[in-house]
């Protein structure tokens, strides 16, 4: 009849430098198997898991950062040229979008309504909106400079004239050191009910569009 042996683990986590050490670890379990492990039926068998090393005295410790729990600071960034103008480009083409879907609602969605949306230039465009077949609003929007400013221009006075000296409302490019967003030139710039600073792409396309159609409700 073959013995029975009990197998007992014992889990020794320890770095992998220390030789001497494990030595020592190993000894004192081969010592218990002779002398008590034997005569009890059970053998001690020693499971190694290896972390990482300890630092010597002039290393250079590397932490989990997965698990790293410390602030870190918001680093202001400079902003290139190229990224201001693909900045302005892609709001603009965001605000053309968004006003020719929403006109496109507003004829669909009232009867008395009729829009037209027309694009003049790649970087201009113009709306109209007629009630019961009378221009009850129009404007025309534009990248443009003014005063040393790149922004995005609104224009409600004649549609069809191509000077971009004359504006009524214009919104135009900054950033926080973090973020590039559009700022509005502060005429009757509210979004419910509180002033903003700082608009993204979407914003800037709600503020015009509220700007069109501000006066239809009341006609």
């Amino acid at each position: 009849m073959s013995e029975t042996q009990k197998v007992i683990g014992v889990f020794v986590a320890a770095p992998g430098d220390i030789a001497e050490e494990r030595s020592v670890i190993e000894s004192v379990i081969q010592d218990w198997n002779t002398h008590r492990g034997r005569p009890a039926g059970a053998r001690a068998d020693v499971v190694w898991w290896r972390n990482r090393a300890r630092p010597r005295m002039g290393s250079t410790f590397a932490p989990d950062l997965s698990k790293l729990d410390a602030f870190m600071p918001k680093v202001k960034k400079e902003f290139s040229d190229r990224d201001r103008i693909q900045f302005l480009e892609g709001g603009f083409r965001e605000i053309h979008d968004f006003m020719r879907a929403a006109l496109s609602r507003l004829a669909e969605t009232e009867s008395s309504i009729e829009a037209d949306f027309r694009d003049i230039t790649s970087v201009h465009f113009a709306c109209r909106v007629y009630r019961h077949g009378d221009l009850v609003s129009q404007c025309k929007i534009w990248i443009g400079r003014q005063l040393g400013s790149m922004g995005i221009y609104y224009s409600g006075d004649d549609v069809e004239t191509p000077a971009y000296n004359s504006f009524n409302d214009w919104l135009t490019l900054d950033d926080d050191g973090h973020e590039l967003f559009f700022k509005p030139s502060g005429f009757a710039m509210s979004f419910g009910g509180q002033q903003s600073s700082k608009l993204s792409a979407e914003d800037a396309g709600t503020h015009y569009w509220r700007k069109l159609t501000e006066y239809l409700g009341s006609r």
